[in-house]
Order: C-alpha cells, then sequence, then structure tokens
C-alpha cells in the first residue's frame, strides 16, 4: 500500500496529538477549597469515577479514530497494481498502438499531427498524438521507461523499454503507416505478458491501448485473449472509442473462373474474373448507390527465357469495367468481369488480376484495391484410361473412350492434349507427366493401381471415374473407394430406370465445380435422359446433378485434389447424355475446374506468414521498396499487400505470390464504451457481465476526447484507477465516527440529568 499525498498524512498523525493534549490539559489538578458538604460530594464522585474515566477514554480513543481515518482518506492509500511501490516509484508503460487496416480510416474533419507524422490515416494520427501525449508524461529523471508495440499482425514490439526522450521513439512514431492486416490480439497478449513479467517489483506499470475500437478492431466473434496475472494487475488506459459513423465499400475476393489456362486462348472468349463487394457501416448509410470497379490484366512470364524481373511483362490489356447497383439495405454484391487475354508462345506464365474500386470519396481507400494470380500453361494433358476399341470388340460408330474424346477436344485444335493409357499401363511415371485423368474403364484397373491413382490425386491432379460401360457389374468400387479415402457404400449392380429418368440440378450456390454452368445448366439438363446408373452413397461428397429419383449423377469431393464420379457410362446403352449438348460442357468443366481447384494458392492475406521456396534468400514486394531476408526454412510474415516474389542469391525469381488486404477488418461501425469496457475485460479485473454504467465498466482510465454526452470524468493513464483508492470508503467511516462521537459526548457530559435524587439523599444524610 502506498499514499497519494503522505504530506498529508504526515499532518493527520500530527494532529492526533491534538485531542490527546486537550484531555491532559483539562485534568490538571486545581487546590481543593473545602466547605459545608464536601464530604458528601467527594464520596458521590468516588462512586462514579471508574465510569467516568472509562467515558472519557472512549471519548478519547474516537476523537483520535476520527482524525486518523480522516487523515488517511485525505492521503488517498492506493492498493492493487497503485501498491505496487511508491507513487514516486519509477514507471514502466506500454503503449500498444492500433497500426491495422482500419486505422486508415480518414473522419469528415482532418487534422495534421503534433507530432509531424505524415500517415494519411487519421484514426492512426490519433492514436499517435495520444501516444506523444502519454510519453510527455513521463519523467526520465525518476527512472520512467516507455515501450511501443503495434497491434497490426503480426503484432510486433517496436521501442522496448527506453527513455521517454530517446530519439528513437519519435523516429518509430513519425515511420508508423497504416498496416494492411487485421488487429492481432493474441500475438499482442503474448507480448503485454511477457513485458510485464520482465519488470521488477519496484516499478508501476501501466498499460495504454491506443485504438478507435471499431467493429473491425473488437470483433464480436472473437473475445479478447486473457492475459497474466502480471499484466492485469497493470493500470490500463485506452482511447475512448471513435464516435463517428461511417461507412465503407470492401472489395472482398477476387477470383478467376479458372485458376489455370492455356497460354493460346483459341476460344477467344478471354478469362472470367469474378469480384465480390461488401458494404458495411450504420444502416441509413446502405442507401441506394452506385459503385463502379475496374480490373485490369497482365501476363508475367515464369520460363527460363523469361526476365530474372518483372520486366519481361507482356503489355497490359485494356481494363474491362462495371457498375454495381446497390439496393437500400443490401450489403455485399458479386460481379463477373470478362477480360481479354495475350497469346504468348511461353510454355508457362502466370497472369495478375488487378481489380480497383473506383471512388473519390471513400473514406477508407486501402480496401479498394485487390489482386490476383492465374496460372497459364502451354497445354493441359489429359490421361483417358481405356483399352483400345479393338480389345472392347466395339461395332457401334463411337466408343465409350470417344465420347470422353470428343468432349475434351471437340474441335480439331485443342489445348487439352488427350493422352490414351492402357488400364495396364499405369504406373507412377506414367501418371506423373498428366495434369488430369479420366477413367473410363475402372474395372480393367487391377487392385493395386488405385493406390497409385490416389497419389496422384493427392498431388492436386483432378479424377474423372465413370460408370465401367462393359460389364452392369461395378467391381471396381471395392478396391477404388477405399484407395481414394472415400466413405461410403456402392451397390455393384447397376440400376435399371424403367421409364428413364430425367436430370436435376442443384442450387446454384451447391454446384461446385459446375459452377460456371448455373445460367444454363437447367435448359441443358432437360432433354437428358438416364436410363441405368450406378447408385452410390458417399459422405461428403455433394451432388451437383441428380436423377429425378434423388440418385446422384455426379459426386464430387475436395480432398488435395478434385475427384469426380460420374454414375453413367459414356454410352448411349446407359443414357443418351454422351448426345447431347450438356456433355460437352459438363465433362470439359469437371476437368478444367479440377485443374484449377489442385493449383497451388499462390494468394495470402497481409499479415500471414508463409514458407519461402527452398534457396530463396529475399523476399521482395515489386510495387514498392520493401524487402525481407529469409532464413532457411524459416516462415516468413508478408505485411504488406503487393506483388511479392521469392528471389534467390541471385536475384532470380523462384516463386511469386500476391498479398492482399484484410477486408474482415474493415467495418467501421462505432462501439459504445461500455461494450468496448467489458471487451476489455480479460486485460484488467473488470466483470464481463456487469451492467453498463457501473464502476466495474469504468476501471479503465479514457484518454481522449470521447463522447460529449458521456459525463464521467476523463483522467490519463498516470492518475490512480478508482478501484485501487480506498479513500472514500475510509471518509465515510471517519463521518460515521463523527457522528457517533456527538451522540456520545451529549451522553457522556451528563447534561439534563435529574439531580433530584441524589440531592434527597444528601439531605437525609444531614
Amino acid at each position: 500500500m502506498s499514499f497519494l499525498h503522505p504530506a498529508i498524512l504526515a499532518a493527520g498523525f500530527a494532529s492526533m496529538a491534538l485531542p490527546i493534549a486537550i484531555h491532559f490539559l483539562f485534568r490538571r489538578r486545581r487546590r481543593p477549597i473545602p466547605w459545608a458538604a464536601m464530604r458528601f460530594l467527594q464520596e458521590a464522585v468516588r462512586k462514579q469515577r471508574h465510569r467516568l474515566q472509562l467515558e472519557q477514554f472512549l471519548l478519547l480513543t474516537l476523537r483520535c479514530l476520527i482524525l486518523l481515518f480522516l487523515a488517511l482518506g485525505l492521503a488517498r492509500p492506493l492498493f492493487g497494481a497503485a501498491s505496487a511501490a511508491s507513487a514516486t516509484a519509477p514507471r514502466d508503460l506500454l503503449i500498444v498502438i492500433d497500426n491495422s487496416i482500419i486505422s486508415a480510416l480518414r473522419p469528415n474533419d482532418t487534422t495534421s499531427s503534433p507530432i509531424g507524422a505524415s500517415t494519411g490515416a487519421p484514426e492512426l494520427q490519433r492514436s499517435l498524438d495520444e501516444a506523444a501525449a502519454l510519453i510527455d508524461a513521463l519523467d526520465p529523471a525518476r527512472g520512467d521507461r516507455v515501450s511501443i508495440a503495434t497491434l497490426a499482425r503480426p503484432a510486433t514490439l517496436l521501442i522496448d523499454r527506453a527513455t521517454p526522450a530517446a530519439t528513437a521513439l519519435r523516429a518509430a512514431m513519425t515511420q508508423l503507416s497504416p498496416a494492411d492486416a487485421a488487429p492481432d490480439w493474441p500475438a499482442a497478449a503474448a507480448l503485454a505478458d511477457a513485458w510485464s513479467a520482465s519488470l521488477e517489483d519496484t516499478r508501476r506499470p501501466s498499460l495504454a491501448v491506443l485504438s478507435s475500437f471499431r467493429a473491425a478492431v473488437r470483433p464480436a466473434q472473437s473475445p479478447l485473449p486473457a492475459v497474466s496475472q502480471a499484466t492485469r494487475d497493470a493500470r490500463l488506459a485506452a482511447t475512448r472509442p471513435a464516435t463517428t459513423q461511417a461507412a465503407n465499400v470492401a472489395l472482398v475476393s477476387v477470383e478467376p473462373v479458372r485458376a489455370v489456362a492455356t497460354t493460346t486462348d483459341r476460344t477467344g472468349l478471354g478469362a472470367q474474373v469474378r469480384l465480390t463487394l461488401r458494404r458495411d457501416g450504420p444502416v441509413q448509410a446502405l442507401d441506394q448507390a452506385i459503385t463502379r470497379v475496374r480490373l485490369h490484366t497482365s501476363d508475367r512470364l515464369e520460363t527460363q527465357a523469361a526476365s530474372a524481373t518483372t520486366s519481361g511483362q507482356t503489355p497490359t490489356q485494356p481494363p474491362a469495367q462495371a457498375s454495381i447497383v446497390w439496393e437500400a439495405g443490401q450489403s455485399t454484391a458479386a460481379v463477373t468481369l470478362t477480360t481479354a487475354l495475350a497469346n504468348t508462345t511461353a510454355q508457362r506464365t502466370s497472369v495478375l488480376y488487378r481489380a480497383e474500386i473506383l471512388s473519390d470519396d471513400d473514406r477508407l481507400p486501402a480496401d479498394d484495391r485487390r489482386l490476383a494470380l492465374a496460372e497459364r500453361r502451354g497445354e493441359l494433358r489429359v490421361g483417358l484410361v481405356a483399352r483400345a476399341r479393338a480389345a472392347l470388340g466395339a461395332d457401334g460408330p463411337v466408343a465409350p473412350a470417344e465420347w470422353i474424346e470428343l468432349a475434351l477436344s471437340p474441335a480439331r485444335e485443342s489445348d487439352l492434349t488427350i493422352v490414351r493409357v492402357e488400364p495396364a499401363e499405369l504406373s507412377p511415371a506414367r501418371l506423373s507427366a498428366l495434369d488430369a485423368l479420366v477413367i473410363v474403364e475402372p474395372n480393367a484397373i487391377r487392385r493395386g493401381a488405385w493406390r497409385e491413382i490416389a497419389t496422384h490425386a493427392a498431388r492436386g491432379r483432378p479424377l474423372l471415374i465413370t460408370a465401367d460401360p462393359t460389364s452392369s457389374v461395378q467391381t471396381w468400387t471395392d478396391a477404388a473407394l477405399p484407395a481414394l479415402g472415400l466413405e461410403g457404400a456402392a451397390d455393384p449392380e447397376a440400376t435399371t430406370h424403367e421409364p428413364p429418368l430425367r436430370l436435376r440440378p442443384a442450387e446454384p450456390d451447391a454446384l461446385g465445380p459446375l459452377a460456371m454452368l448455373a445460367g444454363e445448366l437447367t435448359d441443358l439438363a432437360a432433354p437428358v435422359s438416364i436410363a441405368r446408373s450406378l447408385r452410390l452413397d458417399l459422405e461428403n461428397a455433394p451432388a451437383p446433378l441428380t436423377l429425378a429419383s434423388g440418385d446422384p449423377l455426379v459426386v464430387t469431393t475436395q480432398k488435395d485434389g478434385l475427384i469426380a464420379i460420374l454414375t453413367v457410362a459414356p454410352s448411349l446403352e446407359w443414357s443418351d447424355l454422351p448426345s447431347r449438348p450438356l456433355f460437352v460442357p459438363l465433362i470439359q468443366e469437371l476437368v478444367r475446374q479440377g485443374v484449377s481447384a489442385g493449383s497451388p494458392s499462390r494468394s495470402v492475406i497481409a499479415g500471414a506468414t508463409i514458407t519461402p521456396p527452398p534457396g530463396a534468400a529475399e523476399l521482395a514486394n515489386t510495387t514498392s521498396a520493401e524487402a525481407i531476408t529469409v532464413a532457411p526454412d524459416q516462415p516468413v510474415a508478408i505485411t504488406s499487400s503487393g506483388v511479392w516474389e521469392a528471389l534467390d542469391d541471385t536475384a532470380s525469381p523462384l516463386a511469386t505470390y500476391v498479398a492482399n488486404p484484410d477486408a474482415s477488418a474493415t467495418d467501421p461501425t462505432p462501439t459504445p464504451r461500455d461494450e468496448v469496457a467489458r471487451w476489455l475485460a480479460p486485460w484488467t479485473d473488470i466483470n464481463p457481465d456487469a451492467p453498463p454504467g457501473t464502476n466495474a465498466t469504468a476501471r479503465i482510465d479514457w484518454l481522449g476526447a470521447g463522447d460529449p454526452t458521456d459525463d464521467r470524468a476523463t483522467t490519463t493513464a498516470a492518475s490512480a484507477r478508482d478501484d485501487d483508492r480506498f479513500d472514500w470508503p475510509l471518509l465515510v467511516l471517519a463521518g460515521i465516527l463523527a457522528a457517533f462521537e456527538a451522540f456520545f459526548a451529549r451522553v457522556a457530559s451528563h447534561a439534563g440529568r435529574d439531580t433530584a435524587p441524589a440531592a434527597k439523599a444528601a439531605g437525609a444524610r444531614a
């Protein structure tokens, strides 16, 4: 325990001598003067002496206690974190500055920063101003120290226990700018715990969290991580939550419909890219509006013959644009843009898509841009596993495998290269050269080969299996399903449907790899009739197309690669599907989207960590001057958005990544202060279940200008918290004792006591 005003305490203790002195001064001996009735009075006094002495002692004790508790209350004793050291002990302050993406929000009234920081982000500027004020309040001569941590993922300790006058503090704060990442509260909690554990017992710890505490900073579904008791013992200060209303439109995703395409666009249809947008803010801000978006496309060469730097880019294609019309109250929207792709002779390239929102008054421009990478290959090699026509003894116009071949390559020139593979010739060497695998005669696959096929699919290569057209008994399911890790049951005997059944497409959002056909799938499926099919009941395998009976026509499952099973054989004896317009797009989409789904993602969210490829020495952001040194086999955090290249010792590129702003952390909706106080409960001793407005939610030192309707006092982090002081109970106790002393002094004075009985007793003795 310590005292905020030790001088008042000393004066209070000294004042206790006053009633003691008065007590003894009034008890000084006087010279007695005998008179006639003296004998009777002396006898009465002797009988009451002990009671009178006890009353006087109690009165003296009460008066001393009144002065004692009054002195203690005015001296303001401090408990809890404040009692860890005296009020004059050196202080350690940890400042956590929110520099996450929402800190780039611009209010209506922008002001310049007194510390000279040119951040272009007023929300962050407010936090920097508060940090400067806290640092200026410290006393370097007393030994005060300050540490600064940033909150954006990954949370980082910038300055560790520096003196307030250190020039590094100002330099760090001046160069601080908003990141593109979300807040990293778990890492910040770990930093705070490490900081509090390293402090000496003689120092006063204080923790300040500087943030706007908008909805993006305080996600409702993620409670604040708990900290150690040492951290909770530190006095907690926080900036008052922002109260200004703001609306924001964020570009949530940019997804190429095909993540893998070929370098020669023989169809001339170009590439389709789906853009998803989200509106956040108060309900009254989600009115009717129009948002314009634009998509740029450029190729980035990655062949050995290409330049080692990004200067090998081909000319950028003309941008595609669209306008999104928002209805009142609408919060999400999506649009698909088509952009041209330049043909190239390179065997492997990647195309860079750069989407942006065109707006002049967006108050959070950080989430208005987004990047996506798609791979382009010279060809896609598709293995077709089936026996030769002569071995089958097929005498029809088109053999089952030929239907698949026609669907994969309907034109003379195709970017899909079909490789015929005999079932007996399947081997890891043959499979490694294939981008996709289609098995038309699964009954002919030997049991051990299914494990090799499963290994091929585990590398992200799509696998399409059809029912075997050579027999109505499907013996392959017993070996194939366990090898592929598919759980469920299959009827080995094909089911005949009389009359033939029609098809029923799934809902658009459940089409999976057939999503591109959503607009026309119903019309394409209408004329198809199924006379025979294989019954499958697989777990976690959705069916984008089913029969009218509810049995699946196509089941898909996405593990490391896409596995699709067509429950009918490509034969007119099973159905008329091969001769219908649906068959070509069905097979094409299953193969192409399967290849795209198996392509490794090279898109990350700012703040995430990646493991660079072996041999990488540096990660360089091609859109800025930022570079990160890479240690062997160590993950690296991508801290800002842009195009990043992993370079070896000779500055040759090994891999390319795109980092995008974290659009999940851009909701600008303000949060009431009571909710923020309860959310911060794990970092202090606040009761999170306390009702709003109670003292339990007021145990945080709120910094800066807050809500003008809030009449609670504003304090600084240097002041003592109400819950750490015990002054008001002491003052109340002193008042109670004073009232009791007044009453007891009245009683002990014997004023108004009836003296008649004493007089009668004296007369009787006379």
